[in-house]
Formats: C-alpha cells, sequence, structure tokens
C-alpha cells in the first residue's frame, strides 16, 4: 500500500524528532543530533536505517523499546 509506508516514515520522523534528531536541510533522510562532542547521524532510505554513532545500541534500543516498538533487523 503506497500510504503505509507514508504512515511509516511520519511515525519514524516524529520518533527522530523526539530523540532531539533534526533532518538535514540538503537531505531530509539524513537526520541528525548534536551531542556535544559530536554528532549522530540515522540515514533512511525507505524502510532501512544505516545509524553513525560512538554508541549505535544505545539508538537501537530507544527505537525498539517502548513506546516506539520498532522491529529491527540485521543490527
Amino acid at each position: 500500500m503506497k500510504t503505509s509506508s507514508v504512515q511509516w516514515h511520519e511515525r519514524f520522523s516524529g520518533v527522530l524528532r523526539d530523540m532531539k534528531f533534526v533532518p538535514s536541510h540538503a537531505e531530509p533522510d539524513i537526520w541528525m543530533r548534536d551531542m556535544g562532542d559530536q554528532y549522530e547521524y540515522i540515514a533512511t532510505y525507505v524502510d532501512d536505517l544505516t545509524i553513525a554513532s560512538r554508541n549505535p545500541q544505545a539508538i537501537i534500543d530507544v527505537l525498539e523499546g517502548k513506546p516506539n516498538n520498532f522491529k529491527l533487523k540485521g543490527t
């Protein structure tokens, strides 16, 4: 369904905003957040993610945990 991917993207965007990530002005599917001494990045493509962080597992735990409950594979 065309609308299911749009709904997923809207929901995921809301979760990233709650986590203090902001989309890049140049590429809205690249999200970043300032951690003081470093930046963390999440790149999205359809329903695939690439996470660049010193501690990617912490981001994965938040995405998979309650109340978000995203099911991530291949982490």
